[in-house]
């Protein structure tokens, strides 16, 4: 048999296995996630999580977790795929090129741990969902196949934590971007750069963002870290300015945003700087 057909017998049994959404269960033993963490996800066929980074703000927690699979058929790209051996449970696992974001309730009550990876298998795992390409064939199909069933998970995940932090109830402050800055956005070219997929909520390297729809047109919303307090920030949209001075609150809100058909590149876009 071709190797393309063993790859499309893989296919449509893992679909006909799966189903087209995704169905998890509570496990029986609750072990609070931590970095490092590789965990099976309590359904079938199983999905297992490489948990890379801890995001915390005050008490809340989000994972960023890298996907694994036992599909070696569908998940293998190339030689420098990571494949990991469970030596204890007699499985490979191959990793994907992508990761979601999980929140420690949804880990703890869904997911068991399977073991501790070291730092080096972390940051091999980190590398390649980064840089690898999905392709446009069956492998490819496979990979967004599972990127749509986690989807949901991933996003009540994002808006669950930042709908915690709201319950802390921090006092925002309110800046509008100017009209000269709002009008340079829309006639750049983030009015025209369409996303494949629209992002309303960003993980930056330093914030949270998220753009909504309000009454007067559309509000971002920034999360900053608790430690941000006090020092002198910068924040800019592709080194355009919208924020300069001393952190009051981590949550900041600007209004007047500009309009953009999609705002993927526009969230990516922004950077904030601590002045030393």
């Amino acid at each position: 048999m071709k190797k393309r057909d063993r790859i499309k017998k893989q296919w449509e049994l893992y679909k006909s296995l799966r189903g087209k959404e995704l169905i998890v269960s509570p496990v029986s033993q609750k072990i609070p996630p931590k970095v490092n963490d590789l965990r099976e996800l309590c359904t079938f066929p199983p999905i297992y999580f490489a948990l890379a980074e801890e995001i915390s703000f005050y008490q809340e927690k989000l994972f960023r977790a890298i996907v694994l699979t036992e599909e070696i058929i569908l998940g293998w790209l190339n030689p420098k795929t990571p494949i990991l051996k469970l030596h204890n449970f007699k499985t490979l696992l191959v990793a994907l090129p992508f990761w979601v974001y999980l929140d420690e309730k949804f880990l703890l009550t869904y997911t068991f741990k399977r073991g501790t990876l070291n730092e080096d298998d972390i940051h091999l795992l980190e590398d390649y969902a980064k840089r690898a390409q999905i392709p446009y064939d069956i492998r490819g199909e496979y990979i967004r196949f599972l990127m749509q069933l986690l989807a949901p998970y991933n996003t009540e995940s994002i808006f669950t934590y930042l709908e915690k932090l709201e319950e802390y109830q921090f006092v925002p402050s309110v800046f509008t971007i100017s009209d000269d800055l709002k009008t340079y956005y829309e006639n750049s070219h983030f009015a025209y750069a369409k996303a494949a997929s629209s992002k309303n909520v960003h993980r930056g390297k330093n914030f949270f963002a998220i753009v909504e729809k309000i009454p007067e047109g559309s509000k971002l919303t920034l999360y900053l870290p608790q430690d941000y307090l006090g020092q002198k920030i910068t924040i800019k949209v592709e080194n355009k300015v919208i924020f300069e001075g001393p952190l009051e609150t981590i949550k900041l809100e600007f209004t007047n945003l500009p309009e953009l058909p999609d705002y993927t590149f526009w969230l990516e876009a922004i950077d904030v700087e601590v002045s030393v």
